[in-house]
């Protein structure tokens, strides 16, 4: 795979996980903290969104040559 098509890859999985979290958008907090498994649901596709978020900064990282982060969020340090 390319750079370019494994950026192209982070960015639908980025996607991906946003438009499912989208449908967690209209259910009140309070419900979604009232059902563990609704919670868990919604816990587990923020975790796979922000995962994804991060592998898509490592990639771009990688194709523009920058250095190497230290810590998950000095990807997004270095970016900035």
């Amino acid at each position: 795979m390319t750079n370019i098509s494994v950026i192209e890859n982070r960015i639908s999985t980025v996607k991906k996980y946003l438009k499912i979290l989208e449908r967690y958008k209209k259910i009140s907090r309070k419900k979604i903290e009232e059902d563990i498994d609704l919670r868990g649901a919604v816990e587990r596709y923020l975790y796979l969104a922000v995962q994804a978020t991060i592998d898509l900064a490592g990639a771009v990282l990688s194709f523009k040559n920058f250095r190497k982060p230290a810590t998950m969020s000095e990807n997004f340090l270095i970016l900035s």
